[in-house]
Formats: structure tokens, C-alpha cells, sequence
């Protein structure tokens, strides 16, 4: 066995422990969207359920006085606002068909909805998923358990 096959079975490894450590089964429901227009389920792909990991990365935001942050300019390091991105991360493997954009996921447990907004392989064996939740309401309606 080369280094390689050892190096990427013990990243599978890996991935699985994280899934039966920190994952949850969420449902993955295919949609497409066309410019200007709402997204709607494409009738050719069928919902699947997956292990997912679902988690708030923590993001600093930095500006320049009175400007939003963007682009390469000099930072103003006062004052940082800190913020949470939720995101999903699963097991490349186990995907049945490659996601894109505007695919939705349910949590299980909760039932709250999600929208994919960007997906980034993490070149070994999981692929992190920027999401947007929809429908949201406020705190409140969660479901008591």
C-alpha cells in the first residue's frame, strides 16, 4: 500500500469518526433555479437522507472607517465585529449525486430548512456547505423535545 492509499483511508477514517461524533441525519431535497425567478424541486432527482455535521463558524468582520469590509484595502483593526456562518460539512462519499446551489436540507430533529449557498470541497474527503436558513420566524418556534 502507498502512502497515499494510507494517507486517504485514514481521512475516511477520520470523516467517519466526525460523523459519529458531531453528526445528524438531514434529508437533501434537489431544486433548481433560473435567474429572476424563485427556486422549485427538479422533478429528475429524488430527496436523500445524509449524516451531516452542523455547526456556526465563527467570521471577523473588518472595515475601514464608516465603509463596509471588502476588497484588498488597509483594515482599520478597531472595532471587530465578530459574527456566526452556519454551515453543513459531510462525507463527499456518500453523496449520490453531486450538490449545487439552491439544494435544500431539512434537520430532522427540528424540521428547519436550509438553502445552499456555496460549496467548498476541503480536498480530502468532506465538503463544507454555506447555508441560509428559510423560514425563519424567530427563536421561539423551535419545536419543544
Amino acid at each position: 500500500m502507498t502512502f497515499a492509499s494510507y494517507f486517504r483511508e485514514a481521512a475516511n477514517e477520520m470523516a467517519s469518526a466526525i460523523n459519529d461524533t458531531m453528526g445528524e441525519t438531514v434529508t437533501v431535497f434537489p431544486y433548481t433555479a433560473k435567474p429572476n425567478f424563485p427556486s422549485m424541486p427538479d422533478p429528475s432527482l429524488l430527496p436523500f437522507s445524509i449524516t451531516a455535521v452542523f455547526t456556526h463558524k465563527a467570521v471577523m468582520a473588518f472595515s475601514k472607517k464608516g465603509e463596509p469590509a471588502s476588497g484588498n484595502r488597509e483594515f482599520d483593526l478597531a472595532p471587530l465585529i465578530s459574527t456566526r456562518k452556519p454551515c453543513f460539512s459531510v462525507k463527499a462519499c456518500e453523496l449520490p449525486f453531486p450538490l449545487r446551489q439552491h439544494y435544500r436540507i431539512e434537520r430532522c430533529w427540528d424540521k428547519t430548512q436550509w438553502e445552499i449557498t456555496d460549496m467548498k470541497p476541503d480536498g480530502i474527503s468532506r465538503i463544507e456547505l454555506d447555508v441560509v436558513q428559510l423560514g425563519r420566524s424567530g427563536q421561539l418556534d423551535r419545536p419543544a423535545r
